[in-house]
């Protein structure tokens, strides 16, 4: 059970062990024993130490987090004399408790180290570290790839086991026959004949009408010659053509570090490659370079597989013969070879190769590779080195070389910089002699608005400080001398335009223009060039009067000056004023000045549409008038009047956020502060429905009336035949409505009330949007109201919350009381 519970909760469960085991033997004493101690009297210390272990073990079984400081009560233990229970199982960082700092950390940890790991395989480089007896003595940099792999090792990993060479590929002119080869002899001119002759085991074949010759050990070649010469004893004025048809079996034997040694039967064209894939491929300590074709105790050939792997050929076609033994001995020795090499691997070395061969095995280096100062991490006589050698060293490498080729210095030498407000920055070489104006062109790299007066060069000094040093390019391009200084390597020149060291004048505009906003002020800029730059006037701007506010540095007051527009506009000199820095033009609109203003009239209207509003105070029953009066299904009382702009203003206003902020705020222990949801769903959209009286307006109610705005829509319904039942009811929908019925009627033919409905909180919603509290015998209902009846709210108890908490509490005192005892 003990391995199932956090490591906190193990130390305090064993912590109570040993408490009820002190108690037991206490119960255990002799009678006279047990009877002195039972007179003794008990304080209220010894009470809450003889109960704590109970009520802690209960707390430790319900509560899963009883503990907030896990070192804490570690270190009272340590006073205590009790040892840490050794930790049985890793527990995921992502389902750690809260209380579990220390192995949070330990999983940050992993997870920062297997990054550095991610970045340090991007480095060119890796450190090896050797360790003596637990302590790091030394640390040795090599070259990357950390992991070398075998060159060739993976030659044969993709051959088929038990594959065997067929030999459909044409037999070549130097291929040597033997028993059970078949020899395809045709004729023709002035004799025409064709024969399939195999080679008996003696070597021979009968040639029909011409005997008996020769064939073992001969190649195909020299078997044509052969033919041909005995066949002009015989024929005259003939052509003959010898191929190989069905080829011999042989059998051959692959002994020495293969994968699978032994006797295969393989097809007579095969060769030495073909044997080895027979046999599995080469083992992990097989020479790939010194492979023996043994026949009769003989070593007839040696072959190197790298010059197939590397060029795709060997050094010549050698054919197996029967009872030929392919011996694969083991490798004579391997070095390593990391860093900038085309093909960094592990290489096998047949004893003789230099520095140079070596690199050419490993495909040559990379252009940045610095083969002045290879490092070798060599064993010889028994002892560890580190040998620094070139490319060309004539020495052979030994067995277990780790050759490391570092890239040379990535720092770019004999440069110089220029930046900043130049046509052409970067960097240049920088040649023997060359001065500041060398850098610039003598000018023609620099942009026409150029701050002359000063540049900067930076110039990095032995002590790797910096130093600044002022350069006056105006005086350089005179021809001063004493300006144009001498460039030193990784000087840096930067060169400033007029608007970095003085800032650009700005004006502004605002109001009736089309591009409100800031722009730069040019010399001799006045009002009417702002203007235009704003993309003139609108239609609504005023002419007659603009204002022109202007700020003098160093003084707090500002100055309004007014300007006939119009004027300014047709280039009077007076009101068309000369522009001075951060000035600000205002141009108010036309008083009063506005386009259409829109109402729509739908529904049941006898002219519905658009009308636009024909004077400031027009009222809606001037509209309903000019709309053509009601028709006659209109249902006046369920007039619906909607005016967006009431929507705008509670934007503008943010009613939202007020709503909001008046709802009941929720601090738990942690101290997060929580709103209580809104009940309902507040959108500043339905605010838009004016509620009317559109009966009284039509009948001459002026307090009724209300004046048109922009926007507004009015929409005229149907008579409507019945009235609407919603909400927590059996059946919600429309009940035909029937004069002088109350509200319990209408809810009795849906269905009555649900379990959940609020009876008391009946409401009833008017056509005309007006909504009252009403009860079951409520008798003033009109075709198009609705009734609503809301649910209960119920109050929810969650008694496992408040017991979790209780316990909570209980704990942590039980726990402040165990680590007071243990002081």
């Amino acid at each position: 059970m003990l391995r199932y519970l956090s490591h906190p909760m193990r130390l305090l469960l064993c912590s109570v062990s040993q408490r009820a085991k002190r108690l037991k033997r206490k119960r255990r004493l002799p009678p006279r024993r047990k009877k002195l101690f039972l007179k003794k009297p008990r304080s209220k210390k010894k009470i809450v130490k003889n109960f704590l272990p109970a009520i802690t073990f209960l707390f430790v079984l319900v509560s899963p987090v009883f503990c907030q400081d896990y070192e804490l009560l570690r270190q009272y233990l340590e006073r205590a004399g009790k040892e840490e229970p050794e930790v049985q199982e890793v527990v995921p960082a992502e389902k750690l408790p809260l209380f579990s700092d220390t192995l949070r950390f330990e999983a940050k940890k992993a997870e920062e180290i297997k990054k550095a790991k991610v970045e340090e395989e991007k480095l060119p480089y890796f450190d090896e570290y050797i360790v003596i007896n637990g302590d790091t003595v030394q640390t040795i940099r090599k070259a990357t790839p950390k992991e070398l792999t075998l060159y060739g090792s993976s030659f044969f990993e993709r051959q088929q086991e038990g594959a065997v060479y067929m030999g459909d590929s044409p037999a070549p002119q130097n291929y040597r026959l033997g028993p059970g080869d078949e020899i395809i002899i045709n004729l023709w001119g002035g004799v025409s004949a064709s024969y399939s002759l195999s080679v008996d085991r003696d070597g021979k074949i009968v040639i029909p009408q011409a005997g008996a010759l020769s064939m073992a050990g001969l190649t195909l070649g020299a078997a044509k010659n052969v033919i041909a010469s005995h066949l002009r004893k015989i024929y005259s004025d003939f052509q003959l053509d010898v191929a190989l048809g069905k080829v011999k079996a042989i059998r051959v034997y692959v002994i020495g570090d293969v994968k699978y040694p032994g006797g295969y039967t393989l097809n007579g064209l095969a060769n030495v490659v073909n044997a080895l894939e027979m046999a599995g491929g080469i083992g992990e300590h097989g020479s790939l370079r010194d492979i023996r074709i043994i026949q009769a105790g003989r070593i007839r050939h040696r072959l190197d597989l790298y010059m197939l792997i590397q060029e795709g050929k060997l050094e010549k076609e050698i054919f197996l013969l029967p009872n030929d033994i392919i011996y694969v001995p083991p490798a004579r020795g391997w070095v390593s070879v990391r860093g900038r090499v085309k093909r960094p691997a592990i290489y096998e070395i047949a004893g003789t190769e230099k520095m140079s061969d070596i690199l050419s095995l490993a495909g040559g280096t990379l252009p940045d590779a610095d083969i002045q100062h290879i490092m070798v991490d060599r064993i010889e006589k028994g002892e560890h080195r580190i040998v620094t050698v070139d490319s060309s060293d004539t020495d052979a490498v030994l067995f277990g070389d780790d050759i490391s080729v570092f890239p040379i210095d990535y720092t770019r030498r004999r440069l110089v910089f220029l930046e900043g407000n130049v046509n052409i920055s970067g960097c240049f070489e920088l040649k023997e002699g060359m001065r500041v104006s060398d850098l610039i062109g003598d000018g023609e790299f620099l942009l026409e608005d150029t701050y002359l007066k000063r540049a900067d060069l930076i110039r990095l000094l032995p002590s790797q400080k910096r130093e600044l040093i002022a350069v006056d390019l105006g005086a350089v391009l005179a021809g001063d001398e004493k300006e144009n200084l001498l460039l030193k390597e990784d000087d840096r020149l930067i060169v400033y335009s007029v608007w970095d060291v003085q800032r650009k004048d700005y004006v502004s505009i605002d109001g009736m223009v089309f591009s409100p906003g800031k722009f730069e002020l040019f010399e001799n800029m006045r009002v009417s060039d702002l203007v235009f730059e704003a993309g003139g006037l609108l239609k609504k701007a005023y002419t007659g009067r603009a204002e022109l506010s202007r700020v003098y540095p160093g003084e707090d007051s500002t100055e309004v000056i007014y300007i006939d527009l119009e004027k300014a506009l047709k280039g009077d000199p007076q009101e068309d004023v000369l522009l001075q820095p951060d000035d600000y033009l205002f141009i108010r609109e036309v008083p009063g000045w506005k386009l259409q203003e829109i109402v729509t009239v739908l529904g049941e209207v006898n002219f519905p549409g658009n009308y636009a509003i024909v004077r400031k105070e027009e009222k809606l029953s001037e509209l309903i008038e000019r709309a053509g009066g009601f028709t006659n299904d209109a249902y006046i009382k369920g007039a619906v009047f909607v005016r967006p702009s009431i929507t705008e203003e509670a934007v503008r206003r943010d009613l939202r956020r007020i709503v909001e902020n008046t709802q009941e705020a929720i601090i738990d222990s942690l101290g997060n502060i929580q709103r209580v949801p809104l009940l309902y769903t507040f959108r500043e959209e339905n605010l838009n429905r004016v509620i009317i009286n559109l009966e009284k307006i039509v009948k001459g109610d002026k307090k009724e009336d209300i004046v048109l705005q922009d926007g507004d829509t009015i929409f005229i319904p149907r008579k409507p035949s019945g009235v609407s039942v919603l909400g927590s009811v059996a059946s919600t929908g429309t009940i035909k409505y029937i004069k002088g019925k109350n509200v319990g009627y209408y809810l009795e033919k849906a269905g009555g009330f649900t379990r959940n409905a609020d009876k008391g909180e009946i409401r009833l919603v008017k056509a005309s949007g007006k909504v009252i509290k009403c009860g079951l015998r409520f008798r003033d209902i009109e075709p198009g109201d609705a009734i609503v009846v809301p649910q209960t709210v119920k109050k929810k108890t969650d008694w496992g919350k408040i017991l979790q908490d209780s316990i909570t509490i209980v704990s942590g005192l039980a726990t402040t009381l165990y680590i007071i005892l243990k002081l």
